[in-house]
This record gives structure tokens, sequence and C-alpha cells, in this order.
């Protein structure tokens, strides 16, 4: 991830690199700021219903806008996604589980929860269009349930060299739309990345994902964005203090008040309404202590001498990245929150 120091001379140039921050960690102090807070209606049922509605896109085949769905449209029930999964997993009895989401956001808790930054292969299925409503479902065997093995992983093809009598636990990933099994991967006993996932089954009701917004398929929700971030850590300062503020907003949006994030756009249409999760780090010293800015993870010219503060903050955008070492970007804070928190 590049990235961009502000408000600080470095010789030679201004631009350095600096360790992909990838999963921060934290405990998150994921605040309004820079948000518009609206409060949920209810239905008939006494749900909480969404204030707004948020579209979006994602580039497509000769740079054309795809636009990512905001409903599943339809899909076959809760009751057949399971059944189909206890047959491709071979688990016919015990405890099950499932959630309408997309693989999109399934990879983020994957890839959040395992804390190594590697990201879990896209099933071939899920290749072209990763953002298609699935259901994932997670099943349990019973202590009596039936011996058998289970084909497939949620990271690639099925390999084979399953345990002897099939796993205990497994997760299917079920095309919502035709019931076809995408893959199957053998899981350890409630995995976190899992409960992180937003179920998006529309018979549920209310406005899933912890934001007053309804997103669309193939964006990660609130919820799931904070626990992307959980447990922040500041790259080379392991005993500074660090908490996180994420905002959702759109890259043309983000590419207008800063334009050098992206770097000028020569990779990326900065014109389409393309939905990002910014995040915003606070780094602070421990009382009675400083911190270097830039930090030990960034690298610089021979003869460079980092000027020592008691916070600084770091921005950052899929494979892009800011250090600032003074203030908290004022564009950051004037930015329009599109999925603003229920509980601010």
């Amino acid at each position: 991830m590049a990235v961009r120091a502000i408000g600080d001379r470095i010789p030679g140039g201004t631009t350095g690199r600096f360790i992909p921050m990838g999963l921060l960690a934290a405990a998150l102090a994921v605040s309004g700021c820079g948000a518009v807070i609206a409060h949920l209606a209810t239905d008939q049922a006494g749900h909480s219903t969404c204030a707004s509605t948020v579209h979006g896109v994602v580039p497509g085949p000769g740079g054309r806008a795809v636009s990512l769905p905001i409903t599943p449209g339809r899909i076959i029930s809760h009751a057949n996604a399971i059944m189909t999964a206890r047959r491709a997993a071979g688990i016919p009895a015990g405890a099950a589980r499932a959630k309408l989401s997309s693989w999109t956001e399934v990879q983020a808790m994957i890839q959040a929860a395992a804390k190594t930054g590697v990201s879990p292969r896209t099933p071939a299925g899920l290749r072209a269009r990763p953002w298609t409503p699935i259901w994932v479902v997670y099943l349990t065997r019973s202590a009596g349930g039936q011996q058998a093995t289970s084909g497939g992983s949620a990271s690639g093809p099925s390999s084979g060299g399953k345990a002897a009598g099939g796993p205990t636990a497994a997760a299917v990933l079920v095309a919502a739309a035709s019931g076809t099994v995408e893959s199957t991967r053998p899981q350890g006993a409630n995995p976190s990345w899992f409960a992180a996932l937003t179920n998006r089954d529309p018979s549920l009701g209310g406005c899933p994902g912890g934001s007053t917004a309804r997103l669309p398929f193939g964006v990660l929700t609130r919820d799931e964005e904070v626990f992307t971030v959980h447990d922040p850590q500041a790259p080379g300062q392991p005993h500074a203090l660090v908490s996180a503020l994420v905002t959702l907003t759109t890259v043309r949006a983000l590419n207008h008040v800063d334009p050098a994030l992206y770097g000028g756009c020569t990779r990326q249409n900065c014109s389409l309404r393309e939905l990002v999760w910014p995040t915003i780090l606070t780094v602070r010293a421990r009382p009675g202590t400083t911190l270097a800015c830039l930090p030990p993870a960034a690298s610089y010219p021979p003869g460079y001498k980092p000027k020592q503060v008691k916070r600084y903050f770091t921005v950052s955008v899929p494979d892009n990245g800011e250090i600032d070492c003074g203030a908290m970007p004022r564009w950051f804070i004037s930015l329009t929150d599109l999925a603003p928190p229920v509980n601010p």
C-alpha cells in the first residue's frame, strides 16, 4: 500500500512506502464524525426499516459500470439452502445456521478473522460476479450423526484429505438463485467470521448491518467493516494506543476531497459511483512518550529524521493510504457518511 506523508517534508520527495495495514484491529471507537444521523422507522411487525437505500456500482467489462443488487431477487428458501448444504457436506444431522450474503463479504470476514492478510481463494463459480447473493450455511455434526465426508473448500476446489468420518463442522456456499453448491469447507467451532457476517435475508425484516441505510450486496455493511478493523495496531509501534473511524462514501467523493489518495486516478476510474470504506486510525503515544512520524514501518531516504509527535493519523483505502503527522484531515470530517450507525 502506497502511503503519502502529509505535513512533514522528506528529503528527496514526499512519497514513501508503508507496510499494508490490512486487518488493523480494534476496540473500535466508531463515532458519528462526519455522519448524517437518521432515525429508523418501524414496519407493521415492529421491525426497524432502513431510512435510506444506497446504490453502488463496480467496474465491469470495458470499464462500464455494473450496478450492484440491492435485493436478492428470486432465491431458494432458507430451509432449502440448509437441506442442500447438508447433502453437500455429508452432515445430515446437527445444528444448522444460514445467512444470506455474497462472496465479497464472506471473503472479507474470513480474511479479517484469520489476521494473516491472506485472502481466501474465490470459488470458480463466483469469480465473475462475487457480489451475487449466496446462502452461507454453517453446519455442525450431531454426536450420533452419520459418518461421511464433505467435498470442496470455501477457498477453492475440493482437495480431499478430509479427516476420517468427515468434518465435525462445515461452511457451505449455496448460490441463492439456483441452489448450486459453490464450495464446502471444514470449519472449527463457532468461527468468528460467520458470527460477524450480516444476514441479509429479506424475510427477517429490519435494516441489517448496524446502519440506518440498506446497502447493496457486494459492499460490506457497517458491522462487517467494523469487524475488519477490530483490534487495530500501528506497524512498528506495538505500544501505541490505536483507535479507528470508518465512514462509507464513494470513490468519486473521496477523490474530490483528496485527489492524491488515488494517485490521480491513473489506475482507477474515479468517475464511477463505486462505494468505499476509508478508515482513519488515530495512533496515540502513551503518557510521557512520543511517537516517530513517519513511523518505523515506512521507508524514507537516508538522513531523514522523523518528527516526534503525541499522535498521528493514517488514512487507508484498498491499495493506498496516507499518514498525517498533524491534525485529522478536515476532508474526512466533512464527508457525508452514507451508512451512519444506528446508535452513534
